[in-house]
């Protein structure tokens, strides 16, 4: 099958695409945003340490803020797997169009 620029069949790949990088995403944020409730609730504890994070301690707003981004994404992304769907079933009811069968 020849895959043209534009296809449904783009779409479906993309969006599915779409989908792993926000969930992935979500997943990050989720991590993050447990791990800074959990230093807040349980105080903050300094230990001797042998590597520094350089990074630093993630932000609460930040990892919210990439939450609402990432399920919004991920939102979007299966609106057009559905339509994308829709496409490929509406091209295959012209190619096979349903039969009334006798009972």
């Amino acid at each position: 099958m020849k895959i043209a620029s534009g296809s449904a069949w783009t779409a479906m790949n993309r969006s599915a695409e779409g989908m792993k990088v926000n969930g992935n995403g979500m997943a990050k944020a989720a991590g993050d945003i447990a791990s800074t409730t959990a230093r807040v609730l349980n105080g903050a504890s300094v230990l001797p340490v042998d590597v520094i994070d350089v990074r630093g301690e993630p932000d609460l707003q930040d990892s919210m803020m990439d939450m609402k981004l990432h399920s919004y994404g991920h939102v979007a992304n299966g609106r057009v797997l559905k339509v994308a769907d829709d496409v490929f079933e509406s091209l295959l009811d012209v190619m096979h169009p349903k039969r009334d069968t006798p009972e």
